[in-house]
């Protein structure tokens, strides 16, 4: 890197600080912290929630597993896509007589009374630790690359911008930054995809320089895997804390429903561009660690100047996903798990205090857990088990009015999670990732208890 491309990073970078800090002033209360003063419009609202899920783990990961497996694995993505259309015509409508609630576990209280808010509370903050973890760890990837430290020293660095802002902040810094970060990636990525094709040279250069199955269906991969991935990433982050706090950030529901399908549509050729850039990795330097595809390309083809800018773009990309599910999972520990098991009322200055002191405690839980796992989007994987195969379900249903008692909720919930625990002890090599069996069950056991429930009262 030349000395312009690093001023250009760290006066982003500084910029991204001074943003976060700034719109995060004058911070007094959890609601604040959580979801600001519910007045976001559409642009907003779709920047804060793009940017969210536009993590490492979706352009890292999702360059990485095309340059292994082809671009069927940018397809696969697709289930996250058709997710967010879905929330937006099914969910976020019944969702808005829910706007009081600061979080997931406030919802689910409605339906299961305080331990089912603990629950979600619990399972909310192990989700968005794993997934924090998916986003330092692409920073350590970033800083490794471009600046020449190692990956470990990295990730510290990375999660201690993110935390710096985060922790004084809460919401309304978050999405300031968000903001800004979104402008900066949708030019970043797309910039260093056509700069990689022109470099290559043209399309039939690109498609002769790497094997044929990275261009075909179901190329290296089974048609059970294709489904297996599509389905864990449908599932996987459905209605995970930050996102369901995004629903009450709008204005107003209109406001919310048309940010999410917004975003939804967006995010397909978004992903499309990220898988491209691993494909131009592989035509570069076929022998390249696919870790390393994204930073590879933009080190290699774009000149001074644009290098810093899109370096930059690619730490906010991954700070854009760090900030909110810090902001969940401390909003999970204290407002969901503390809060209704502590017999004295909490003061609304020490509900805010312990939420800071929360978002330090997952900002190291997420070190530990992106020191441990290296694959950006095998992460989010692992991560995924922590919440879809318990809450989603239950969630969903209570939504629409469907909900079973305290205990079959513990049934369904111990089902889920036994289920992913087994399936990954003894079946762990098969194509079918564990996390669609926990659904399944979940789905299974609810479904049982919900219409043994209906046979009861028919006869009562």
């Amino acid at each position: 890197m030349s000395s312009i491309d690093y001023f250009i990073l760290f006066s982003i970078l500084l910029i991204t600080l001074f943003v976060g800090l700034y719109a995060g002033r004058n911070i007094k209360n959890i609601k604040s912290f959580a979801i600001g003063a519910q007045k976001y419009g559409f642009f907003a609202v779709f920047a804060t929630l793009s940017a969210s899920y536009i993590g490492g783990g979706y352009t890292f990961g999702i360059s990485e597993k095309v340059f292994q497996f082809g671009i069927v694995s940018a397809f696969c993505l697709f289930g996250f896509s058709i997710q967010q259309i879905l929330v937006s015509q099914f969910i976020v409508p019944r969702i808005s007589s829910y706007r009081h609630a600061i979080s997931a576990g406030d919802i689910m209280e409605n339906f299961y009374g305080k331990w089912g808010r603990i629950l979600t509370g619990f399972t909310g903050a192990l989700v968005c630790m794993g997934i924090t973890g998916a986003q330092v760890s692409a920073t350590g990837y970033v800083f490794q690359l471009f600046i020449g430290i190692d990956q470990a020293t990295g990730i510290l660095i990375g999660c201690g911008i993110v935390l710096i802002y985060a922790v004084f902040g809460g919401i309304k810094a978050v999405v300031a930054t968000d903001i800004l970060q979104f402008c900066i990636l949708i030019i970043a990525i797309p910039l260093a995809f056509l700069y990689g094709y022109l470099y290559v040279g043209n399309l039939d250069n690109l498609i002769h320089s790497i094997p044929s199955t990275h261009l075909s269906f179901p190329g290296t991969l089974s048609w059970i895997e294709i489904i297996s991935l599509s389905l864990s990433l449908l599932l996987g982050e459905a209605l995970v804390p930050p996102y369901i706090q995004r629903l009450f950030i709008g204005k107003n529901t209109k406001v919310t429903r048309r940010s999410i399908l917004a975003s939804g549509i967006m995010s397909i050729p978004f992903f499309l561009l990220a898988g491209g850039i691993g494909l131009i990795a592989l035509s570069i330097q076929p022998d390249l660690n696919p870790h390393m595809s994204l930073p590879f390309v933009v080190n290699t083809v774009l000149p001074v100047g644009l290098r810093g800018f899109a370096i930059a773009g690619i730490i906010c990309v991954i700070m854009s996903s760090a900030d909110s599910f810090l902001n969940a999972s401390a909003i999970s520990i204290v407002h969901d798990i503390i809060k209704p098991l502590k017999k004295n009322k909490l003061s609304s200055k020490n509900e805010l205090s312990l939420t800071r002191l929360a978002t330090l405690i997952i900002g190291v839980g997420a070190i530990a857990f992106a020191l441990c796992i290296k694959s950006v989007l095998d992460i989010l994987l692992y991560s995924y088990m922590f919440w879809a195969p318990i809450i989603l379900i239950p969630f969903v249903f209570g939504l629409f009015g469907r909900k079973i008692s305290l205990k079959q909720l513990l049934c369904t919930s111990v089902a889920g999670s036994l289920s992913v625990i087994i399936w990954n002890i003894f079946f762990k090599n098969t194509d079918i990732d564990g996390l669609i069996i926990g659904v399944f069950f979940n789905f299974i056991v609810f479904a049982y208890f919900l219409f043994a429930n209906v046979q009861r009262e028919k006869i009562l």
